[in-house]
């Protein structure tokens, strides 16, 4: 009996669970029914497909896309498409079939640029793009599409039209701008074709179309040039279909390249390296370099030169030998090895001679194991780089201090003639502001006018780079007339009498101290048949047919002998000879 009881009452329950469940089926049909009455879908959009329809089933066409009728999803349950362009855009119309449906697409024109908006038919380019062509400055980026002369369209991507657009006048981008491969037309009435980039560009922008099969359009293409230390081979294989942007690979360390490079081997060793057969670069032992760039590549080189700023000779299918650095360098670190026997030029730098310094290179540079340091030309000078002597140095003797009574001799400053050191610096040079010969140089020469104040100025004179007083000495024509041990100040000088003559260069001292005046001159009296005047530091030669006697300032006109060998003035003679009566 339990048993029937529990059959029964089971029975019961699924008698009751089946009525439920096809109520619930009807109430959920009539919701369906409902709100499928229900679904609005608005211009422009598209219906997914989804089972049971409602509003958040009608989704916004793609960007640049549109849809020629509303969707339907009552009368037309299968998922719908937006296959038109919208104005402003370009590309391949859509398919509206709910099997092989599929949505436009499209690219947008350029910034400024507009397109015609299509329903139907195509497909369309960025050459498709256009502005109107009043009131804009018209370039070799647009053309003139026949039967549109008041519009300018954008050239196909990676042409250029041969001239400037004109209004009203059709035209085509008959060439290819740099950067881009395909076909150029001349002037046959139509536009470039392009087919990728050209060798020594890679893609950085993809086509626009690229991901759809068997692509040929350019449209969006960017090919920029492989920049320089980088390389990369261009892709010839279906550019227009390449779905990724190109990355151009960099050389190797130590190696650089050109622009536009298409191989690893157009990477070629920096100066001072060498390649190895590792598609690698190593550097070369100090102070050799190769003569000519060596490609990166399996192929290993030397460095047969030598170095700029390093001496020694070049090597034949060796590495040059360095002996230590050139002229106008110096050695600013030693070898590593530096010594007496070293010939290890590694480690080796050599600098070059700063502008305003000057050295002479060491011609054994392997064996000197200090640092060296140029010498600052003297003065405030000026040099070249590279100066190898103070020969070389321009210095500021009298150019910043006009009064400092030194001049330029040798490279460095030296006191003029006249003058004397008296400063510290000494030696026959003056002293800067400072006291030392860093600077221009500014005073520390003494006038020998000064220090004997009483001689006459022109009287007296030094040579240049005088050390001291005792320099200071008569000027030619000039002899002292001052006693012996008198005071600087006292000491004088005058000129030579007329008839005499005086050499000059008498010390006007006999030692660098005080009351040491030379003792008083005579000056010498001048030959026969000579003269001078006054002040003279030599005598001259009396002219042909005049005389003079000993100490003359002047020469006469000779005299001529009689017959007894007298001396007879010519004057005279004259009258005795017409007072002889002719004889006949």
């Amino acid at each position: 009996m339990k048993t029937v009881q529990v059959s029964r009452r089971s029975a019961s329950y699924r008698r009751r669970l089946l009525a439920a469940g096809a109520l619930s089926a009807v109430v959920a049909l009539s919701h369906v029914d409902s709100a499928a009455a229900k679904v609005t879908c608005a211009v422009d959009t598209y219906y997914n497909g989804a089972p049971f329809p409602t509003n958040d089933d009608c989704d916004p066409c793609p960007t640049g896309t549109s849809a020629a009728v509303a969707p339907n999803p009552i009368s037309s349950p299968g998922p719908t498409y937006c296959e038109g362009i919208l104005a402003g855009y370009y590309g391949t119309i859509g398919v509206t079939g709910a099997s092989t449906g599929k949505h436009a697409v499209v690219a947008q024109c350029p910034s400024g640029w507009t397109s015609t908006a299509i329903a139907t038919g195509g497909p369309t380019t960025i050459a498709d793009c256009f502005k109107a062509a009043s009131g804009i400055t018209l370039d070799t980026t647009m053309y003139v599409k026949s039967g549109d002369p008041t519009n300018v369209y954008y050239c196909p991507t990676g042409t250029v039209n041969t001239a400037n657009a004109v209004t009203g006048t059709v035209s085509f981008c008959s060439s290819l701008k740099p950067g881009y491969a395909g076909t150029t037309t001349g002037t046959t009435g139509s536009h470039a074709s392009v087919s990728g980039c050209a060798s020594g560009y890679y893609i950085a922008t993809t086509a626009d179309f690229a991901a759809q099969s068997s692509n040929s359009d350019a449209s969006g293409l960017v090919c920029t040039e492989v920049p320089a230390n980088k390389y990369f081979t261009t892709t010839t294989s279906n550019p227009l279909q390449v779905t990724s942007v190109e990355t151009p690979s960099a050389c190797p360390s130590d190696s650089n390249s050109q622009a536009g490079s298409t191989a690893q081997s157009d990477c070629k060793c920096d100066a001072g390296y060498k390649a190895t057969n590792s598609n690698t670069c190593t550097a070369c032992p100090t102070g050799t370099d190769w003569t000519t760039a060596p490609s990166v590549g399996t192929t290993a080189t030397l460095c047969e030169g030598v170095k700029t700023g390093f001496a020694g000779s070049p090597g034949s299918g060796t590495d040059a030998t360095i002996t230590g650095c050139a002229s106008g360098y110096y050695i600013s670190n030693p070898a590593d090895t530096a010594g007496s026997a070293n010939t290890n030029a590694n480690g080796l730098a050599c600098t070059e001679v700063q502008a305003g310094k000057y050295y002479t290179t060491a011609t054994l540079g392997l064996t000197v194991s200090s640092p060296e340091s140029p010498n600052a030309c003297p003065y405030a000078g000026t040099s070249a780089a590279g100066s190898t002597a103070i020969t070389d140095c321009t210095p500021d003797c009298s150019t910043t201090n006009q009064n400092s009574g030194a001049e330029a001799l040798a490279g460095t400053c030296v006191c003029s003639a006249g003058t004397y050191s008296s400063g510290t610096v000494g030696s026959g040079k003056p002293d800067d502001a400072s006291n030392s010969d860093a600077a221009a140089a500014q005073d520390g020469c003494t006038k020998c006018s000064t220090t004997f104040s009483g001689a006459t100025a022109a009287g007296i004179t030094s040579a240049r780079s005088s050390t001291d007083k005792t320099a200071c000495e008569t000027a030619p024509g000039y002899i002292i007339t001052s006693a012996v041990g008198a005071a600087d100040g006292s000491i004088t000088v005058a000129k030579a009498a007329a008839g005499k003559y005086a050499a000059g260069g008498t010390s006007l001292v006999t030692a660098n101290a005080a009351t040491s005046g030379t003792a008083a001159e005579t000056a010498s009296t001048c030959a026969a048949n000579t003269y001078s005047a006054a002040g003279a530091a030599s005598c001259t030669a009396c002219p042909t047919g005049q005389t003079s006697a000993a100490g003359a300032s002047a020469c006469a006109a000779s005299p001529t002998a009689d017959s007894a060998g007298a001396s007879t003035p010519i004057a005279v003679a004259l009258a005795a000879a017409a007072a002889v009566p002719l004889l006949l």
